[in-house]
């Protein structure tokens, strides 16, 4: 494989992550996320960072084979090399484009686990808090509030 096949083939996995980022986006943002569909975007994520890690490799391998060091700016030259500096910009440009959209999902995440957390507690503490009766006092009367709803 030339570098050109190995940094067209890094493009196109990187478009692949962006779709599932917004999928992995759509779902944090509903209302009531779908667990089962997260975990599986989740999962098609992972892999695409397991196949980009794998291609970054072959790119990495390829520059070396045409004498370029390693690193962005070996990378660079071997791109020139092989006259794809167009391409490899466009890998730089979508690979932003990715950090961006996963750390915002993560944020988003980050979010989402601390209104459950809000949520949780409120939840056990007014099943563990006094409560009152049908005469306005309080007393030892038992709130039982299912938490597994």
């Amino acid at each position: 494989m030339d570098l050109a096949a190995a940094l067209d083939q890094q493009q196109a996995q990187l478009e692949t992550l962006v779709d599932v980022l917004g999928e992995e986006r759509e779902l944090l943002c509903a209302s009531a996320p779908d667990g089962e569909a997260l975990a599986a975007t989740a999962a098609l994520k992972q892999a695409c960072f397991e196949r980009l890690s794998t291609l970054d490799s072959e790119v990495e391998s390829l520059q070396r084979e045409l004498g370029c060091p390693g690193g962005r700016e070996g990378r660079q030259a071997a791109a020139a090399r092989e006259q794809c500096p167009a391409l490899l910009q466009q890998v730089y440009a979508t690979t932003t484009k990715v950090f961006h959209l996963n750390q915002h999902n993560g944020e988003l995440l980050r979010a989402r686990m601390t209104w459950n957390e809000r949520i949780l507690n409120f939840i056990r503490d007014s099943r563990d808090g006094e409560t009152y009766d049908t005469k306005g006092k309080t007393g030892s009367t038992r709130n039982t509030l299912c938490s597994q709803a």
